[in-house]
């Protein structure tokens, strides 16, 4: 199951413990390129997976990171082509 991710949440919640972005991906145990990726422009969808590795790295809540809007849109087009 994929998640989207909000990327400005992620990069304050990441600035907020003075991390850089090599810093977090080795906290994390994830590559550096994937939370550049995860930051940039607009929401990026991710496995749960690395939303633990960052959020357990970041030590916040999943909920802290995760763009719950997209969730929502998917549902509503799920019931119109019900």
């Amino acid at each position: 199951m994929d998640f989207t991710v909000n990327p400005i949440r992620l990069s304050q919640a990441r600035m907020r413990k003075l991390l850089s972005q090599r810093d977090l991906a080795k906290k994390a145990g994830i590559s550096p390129s994937t939370v550049s990726l995860l930051e940039k422009n607009g929401p990026t969808i991710a496995a749960l997976s690395t939303i633990r590795k960052v959020c357990s790295a970041l030590d916040v809540d999943p909920g802290e990171i995760i763009e719950f809007r997209r969730a929502i849109e998917d549902l509503g087009s799920r019931n119109e082509h019900a």
